[in-house]
C-alpha cells in the first residue's frame, strides 16, 4: 500500500523494466490555452513529475511551453520528469504514426518523449479533422487498418528512433490486450492504460438508481 502522501515521489516499473512511471500524474485536458500554460507550471511547481498529454487535447504547444518555463525556472532536470502523449485515431494508418509522434514531439518542444500510447483502440478516417464525420454527423470510421498494423508501427518507432528516453516505452491502450499476446507483438507493452470513468449513459444509470450524486 502506497501512503498518499507518497504519491508524488513514488514511481513504478514499467513492464519492459527499462525505467520508471511517476505513479501520480497531471491530466493536461484543459481547454483554454492560457489556463493550460499556468496550471501545468503551477502543477511542477507543486510536486507532480508526470504529464499526461494527447494530440486530441490540441494544447501540446501550450503544455510544452509551461513545462520548458518551469523546468528552467526550478531548476528541474529533463530526466526528472515524464512525459506521455498519444496517438490520435485519424493517425492509425502505418505511414501516419511516425509523423504523428513526430509533430507531437515538436509541439511539445522536447528532444524525447517517455511513453507514447494509442488514445483509443479503433481508427477514424484519416486526415486534419480529428473528428470526421458524414453528412448525417456519424463518425467516419476507417476500415482500411487494423490495431495490428498500427501496433507494428508503434513497435518501429521503438525499434528505430532516437527520440524516446531510456525507458524505451512501448504502448498499449485499454482494449488492445490481444495485440499485446499470443505472439503478436514483437515488443512486450510497457504501460496498458485504462479508462475508468463511466460514460455518459453509464453516468445518468448511476444518478437514476441512487449510486452517484
Amino acid at each position: 500500500m502506497i501512503e498518499s502522501s507518497d504519491f508524488r515521489t513514488t514511481r513504478m516499473p514499467l513492464n519492459h523494466g527499462a525505467g520508471h512511471m511517476p505513479v501520480l500524474g497531471f491530466g493536461t485536458l484543459i481547454p483554454d490555452a492560457a489556463a493550460t500554460i499556468s496550471a501545468t507550471r503551477d502543477a511542477l511547481e507543486s510536486g507532480f513529475r508526470h504529464f499526461d498529454c494527447a494530440e486530441r487535447y490540441r494544447n501540446e504547444p501550450e503544455v510544452g511551453q509551461a513545462l520548458q518555463a518551469g523546468l528552467a525556472a526550478g531548476g528541474i532536470a529533463r530526466e526528472d520528469i515524464f512525459v506521455t502523449t498519444k496517438l490520435w485515431n485519424t493517425n492509425h494508418r502505418p505511414e501516419r504514426v511516425e509523423p504523428a509522434f513526430e509533430a507531437s514531439r515538436d509541439r511539445l518542444g522536447l528532444n524525447y518523449l517517455d511513453l507514447y500510447l494509442i488514445h483509443t483502440p479503433y481508427a477514424f478516417q484519416p486526415g486534419d479533422d480529428q473528428d470526421p464525420r458524414d453528412q448525417n454527423g456519424n463518425i467516419l470510421y476507417d476500415r482500411g487498418v487494423t490495431l495490428l498494423e498500427t501496433w507494428r508501427a508503434m513497435e518501429n518507432l521503438v525499434d528505430r528512433s532516437s527520440h524516446f528516453g531510456n525507458r524505451r516505452a512501448s504502448w498499449q491502450d485499454a482494449g488492445t490486450g490481444a495485440v499485446g499476446s499470443g505472439g503478436a507483438a514483437w515488443h512486450g507493452s510497457a504501460y496498458n492504460a485504462q479508462n475508468c470513468g463511466p460514460r455518459a449513459g453509464e453516468f445518468q444509470h448511476l444518478r437514476s438508481s441512487g449510486r452517484c450524486a
